[in-house]
């Protein structure tokens, strides 16, 4: 039952602060067609979840529980967004859901909104007006629309509540672009990087490690450091290890990527990676980033790559979910931490050595800032180039990349 499914997922994210991905790869009794209703229907309640409420809250003088919350904005969106069964059967089910004094009321509100067209705020104030259209938070909004501009501020919160493509990339190591143009359902973005028509876990060429799922923005993190043959690269926050792999293939299998994370946990998916992929050239640390300096021995490397913890402002097509539990204080604390990172790590590259800062965030405090401000405490280090990539610029999260050069 694939809607009684996503039902117990939404309110896992909503009560408890699951992540929407991690909730469903725990739910292994529902084939390929009804897992992608659920993942339908719970990605499309989260992006949507305050306009949903707009559409019900007109109808209801009484406060509800967070569980009826989820089942109205449940049963609505499926009134407004999906035809494949009728309205009646849509009611039917979600009011099934309901705690049995719960039953009459959502019922009630579910027929009244039942055949109405999608309400849209009205209200004066573009920051309000987009805050409930795009269910972003105000504070969002104000950090966007103060850091890019009013313009940049309703483009991005309108990508949110686009369907990001599957994309992903050849792993050099075991396929040619040639062999993988035969296959009519494969879209190449660039030489790496394609869009596949389908679900690409399923196709040989995942199972074979030819192909990889991996979003274009950590693809051109990756290959923003420009890694070459036999070089000793650290990855200081590796899991779970696109970019660590995508590296070590681009090098062919020669030097050492060193690939570090602080749960040994999350090494294992980087380690299994490498074993599906073919990778020989990977050897993976436990180990706090902040305290990096501690573990390695200054200049112990060619280049690095410190793509680090951020506050995911850039994710919110693929993680919607971000937004009922990220505060101005989070940001505070993540700021603090790579700040730390960057300080430990600078020691660690050698003169004439290359780094790569980046992230999957829309937030200069954490971006062009937060590097602006580490050059001016480690003036051994210049800013080669840096780049800030919009969801609504391509099919790509938002993210940031900055190239620096240790030149003293």
């Amino acid at each position: 039952m694939p809607r009684k499914t996503a039902y117990q997922v939404l309110n896992d994210v909503m009560q408890n602060g699951a992540y929407a991905s991690l909730s469903m790869k725990q739910i292994h009794h529902l084939d390929g067609k009804d897992m992608a209703l659920v993942s339908a229907l719970v990605y499309g309640v989260l992006r949507n979840w305050e306009l949903l409420k707009l559409q019900w809250s007109q109808y209801v003088t009484k406060k509800v529980s967070k569980k009826t919350e989820v089942l109205l904005n449940l049963g609505v969106y499926q009134l407004l967004y999906m035809d494949r069964i009728p309205d009646y059967a849509v009611i039917d089910e979600t009011v099934s859901l309901a705690s049995k004094h719960e039953k009459g009321f959502v019922n009630a509100v579910l027929r009244k909104c039942q055949g109405k067209p999608l309400i849209l705020s009205e209200a004066s104030d573009i920051v309000q007006r987009t805050s409930v259209n795009c269910s972003v938070p105000e504070w969002i909004l104000n950090l966007w629309k103060k850091q890019y501009s009013e313009e940049f501020m309703i483009k991005i919160a309108e990508s949110t509540l686009n369907e990001s493509s599957m994309t992903a990339r050849i792993n050099p190591l075991k396929a040619k672009k040639d062999e993988l143009m035969k296959d009519e359902r494969i879209t190449f973005i660039d030489d790496l990087a394609f869009v596949y028509d389908g679900n690409l876990v399923h196709s040989e060429w995942f199972s074979s490690g030819k192909a990889v799922i991996q979003d274009l923005s950590s693809q051109k993190a990756a290959r923003y450091l420009d890694v070459q043959r036999d070089d000793i690269v650290l990855d200081a926050c590796s899991a779970p290890g696109g970019k660590t792999t995508l590296m070590a293939a681009l090098m062919q299998n020669t030097g050492k990527v060193v690939a570090c994370d602080l749960y040994d946990s999350r090494l294992s998916l980087v380690q299994e990676a490498c074993s599906r992929l073919g990778i020989t050239n990977v050897m993976t640390q436990e180990m706090d980033s902040t305290k990096a300096h501690e573990v390695f021995e200054a200049e112990s490397f060619d280049r690095m790559l410190l793509d680090v913890p951020c506050s995911g402002l850039g994710t919110l097509r693929q993680k919607p979910e971000i937004v009922f539990t990220l505060t101005p204080s989070n940001l505070d604390e993540i700021v603090r931490i790579q700040k730390e990172i960057l300080d430990s790590c600078s020691s660690l590259l050698k003169k004439g050595g290359t780094m790569v800062y980046s992230t999957c965030t829309l937030n200069q405090k954490e971006n062009s800032k937060q590097i602006k401000a580490f050059i001016e405490r480690h003036p051994e280090y210049e800013l080669v180039s840096e780049e800030t990539c919009f969801p609504f610029e391509g099919d790509w999260d938002g993210f940031y990349m900055a190239k620096l050069l240790k030149t003293k």
